[in-house]
């Protein structure tokens, strides 16, 4: 499969609540609405460009757990190709708890669970090279170097 993209980071679960205020210390505030989705920034923008028509694939980390599963579903659905995201048996699929005022103000406690294992290998190096742009996106500096090295060999835009 051809690629126009490939976008390589985090995929979590985001829950959001949405309050009128952010609660003081030891206080417990209703939520009028919450929302749980698929996230992460490189997960984002695939799923964006996706919905533009570009083709698009995904290399990254989930846990095999049931948020695993939810994020495959949500990637599935916007035709992300995900044939290199890979299932890790001992890391929870990373997950945002996101508190959103009405005011739009935002608060933010994220678990990096399996993201924080994402790694390169052989194949995803073949299947980076068949794309025209590869996107990271929150990762760590030694697998930012390695993409970038990647791309540089098969003269792909990296960004």
């Amino acid at each position: 499969m051809v690629l126009d993209v490939v976008a390589i980071g985090n995929a979590n679960v985001d829950i959001v609540m949405y309050v009128d205020r952010i609660p003081r210390e030891d206080e417990a505030l209703e939520a009028y609405d919450s929302v749980i989705s698929a996230g992460g920034s490189a997960s984002n923008y695939a799923v964006a460009l996706a919905r533009l028509g570009i083709r698009c694939g995904f290399i990254g980390r989930v846990g095999d757990d049931s948020f695993g599963e939810f994020v495959k579903r949500e990637f599935e659905k916007e035709r992300v190709d995900i044939s290199r995201l890979k299932v890790d048996r001992e890391h929870p699929t990373g997950k945002v708890f996101i508190i959103v005022t009405k005011d739009g103000a935002r608060r933010m406690i994220a678990h990096r669970g399996a993201n924080a294992y994402i790694t390169l290998d052989e194949s995803d190096e073949e299947y980076i090279s068949r794309a025209k742009l590869v996107h990271a996106a929150s990762i760590r500096r030694k697998l930012a170097l390695e993409i970038a090295k990647v791309s540089s060999k098969y003269k792909i835009t990296f960004s």
